[in-house]
Formats: C-alpha cells, structure tokens, sequence
C-alpha cells in the first residue's frame, strides 16, 4: 500500500445502527460517527479517481450515481448514505466569491448567505416559492 492510501488502511465499518442510536440519544456512542452533509462533485471525481472506486460499474447503468454515492460513502467510512429528493429544491439567498480551490470551479464557489435567511417576515412567508410536493422522486424505479 502506498503512503497516499495510509490514511485509509485501516478499514471502518459503516454502523448506520449506532448512528441511528446516536441521533435518538439512546446510550453513549461506541465510536464517533463519521458523515458529511455535502461534498462538492468535483472533490468526489477527485476521490474516485484516486482511489479507484469507480472499479466496476458502468457509468451506462441507470443507477450508477447511486452506485458511486454508496461507494463513496462506504470508503470515506461513513455510517450513512445521503439521498435526496429531486423536484422539491427549495430557494436560498447565494453568495458568489472567486474559487481558490485546486478543484476549482471557473464560475466561483456558491454559498448560502448565513446571515439572512430566504425568510425574515411573513410577507417573505406568503411569496416564498414553496415545491409541490406532488413533484418530489427519488429517481429510483
């Protein structure tokens, strides 16, 4: 193994259980729980081409986003896999700044503006351009 693989020798089981107990407050926790709410799509090509992950599927496979997120997710030790909804994106106030990452994004890096919300009055409530839930899929059939 080389030295860039030696902070991944030490392989960790997902416990999506523990994590679960963990959230619901239900006992001291055996280990830290390992997840990430967000990872930039360049920074996981980034990680699968480094790492070889992509080994054996087949980017012509209806669910090789799918494939490759559980693939992902198992090698950076997580104890979950994130999965979304499409079709009900909600609106959020961005800010745009230059990118000066080494994945770096020509347009800039996005970023929700922590300081004011999408919603700061009930006027903002009342136009707020809320999903239909009717709209929302997994992408999975």
């Amino acid at each position: 193994m080389t030295s860039m693989h030696s902070a991944f020798a030490c392989p960790v089981k997902p416990d999506w259980e523990g994590f679960l107990a963990c959230l619901r407050r239900e006992g001291t926790p055996r280990r830290v729980h390992h997840i990430e709410i967000y990872l930039d799509e360049e920074i996981k090509q980034l990680l699968c081409a480094r790492f070889g992950l992509l080994s054996g599927l087949d980017p012509a496979d209806r669910y090789f986003a799918l494939k490759r997120e559980v693939a992902l997710q198992r090698f950076l030790g997580y104890d979950y896999v994130v999965g979304k909804l499409e079709g009900v994106q909600l609106s959020f106030n961005w800010l745009n700044i230059e990118d000066t990452a080494t994945a770096k994004r020509e347009a800039g890096r996005e970023y929700i503006n922590e300081h004011r919300g999408p919603i700061t009055s009930w006027e903002e409530f009342e136009s707020y351009p809320w999903p239909e839930p009717a709209g929302a899929d997994t992408g999975i059939r």
